[in-house]
């Protein structure tokens, strides 16, 4: 079993993995799940972070956070089928990883901003989970102050206490980045937004909001890697507000 040292370099311990010592073996309990969720507070240098996918070893492993060939995440959390995702915060400072994965569901976001969000037709999680190697032999080199695992998929309000209480503790979530240069023109009913992705070429979810006089914030659409939005049905003579956060 690994050994792994204590480390209180902050205002909190945390697990350090050196990149070379053998990785955490847990039991074999994942492989029944029907579906799950990871949340991880994490500092990387890289390597192979876990193993809770069941992508093939001989095609790589699992995670990879990140790949030092690429920089990018490579994640199989709950399926074989890896993805890679480019972040948008330094992995080398505290940050929190979030995943969901679920039939039909299959979701990471990064200091809370949602970077993938898909359909996935099965779940599959290893019969020999692991901690510290993504199971290809890539000894993960950084830090882990916590790692919490669900046998299911948290309610959005479960996950944003989830959040909360990992800020208040750790002080690691940086906000999401807003986006640029929002144009909205208008007509006499419409207003056509557009904008600019904090992060182009990425994959991003939108939250858009309108607000009319002294009316609260309300958000009127969700949209998926798109940066426009047309707002109908308005009334003329009427003045809108409108903003769009990532989420």
């Amino acid at each position: 079993p690994a050994t792994g040292s204590a480390s209180s370099h902050d205002t909190f311990d945390s697990l350090h993995f050196d990149g070379t010592m053998p990785p955490f073996v847990l039991p074999d309990v994942l492989s029944s799940w029907p579906a799950a969720e990871i949340m991880a507070v994490v500092q990387s240098s890289g390597g192979g972070l876990w193993r809770f996918g069941t992508h093939s070893i001989a095609e790589g492993g699992s995670t990879l956070h990140p790949a030092v060939e690429d920089g990018l995440i490579h994640e199989d959390f709950g399926t074989d089928h890896l993805i890679t995702i480019p972040p948008w915060v330094p992995l080398d400072r505290w940050h929190v990883v979030n995943i969901v994965s679920s039939p039909g569901d299959r979701r990471f976001w990064l200091d809370g901003l949602l970077h993938l969000a898909e359909a996935q037709s099965t779940v599959s999680f290893p019969s020999r989970p692991l901690i510290g190697d993504n199971g290809a032999g890539r000894p993960f080199k950084g830090r882990l102050a916590t790692l919490v695992l669900w046998s299911r998929v948290l309610s959005d309000a479960e996950r944003e206490a989830a959040l909360r209480y990992v800020h208040t503790r750790y002080g690691v979530i940086a906000p999401p980045p807003p986006v640029a240069r929002l144009v909205v023109t208008p007509s006499d009913t419409e207003a056509a937004l557009s904008w600019d992705a904090p992060f182009p070429g990425q994959p991003g979810i939108f939250s858009i909001e309108r607000q009319s006089g002294a009316e609260p914030w309300t958000e009127i659409a969700m949209v998926t890697n798109n940066i426009g939005y047309l707002d109908t049905g308005l009334s003329p003579g009427t003045t809108y507000g409108y903003r769009v956060r990532c989420r």
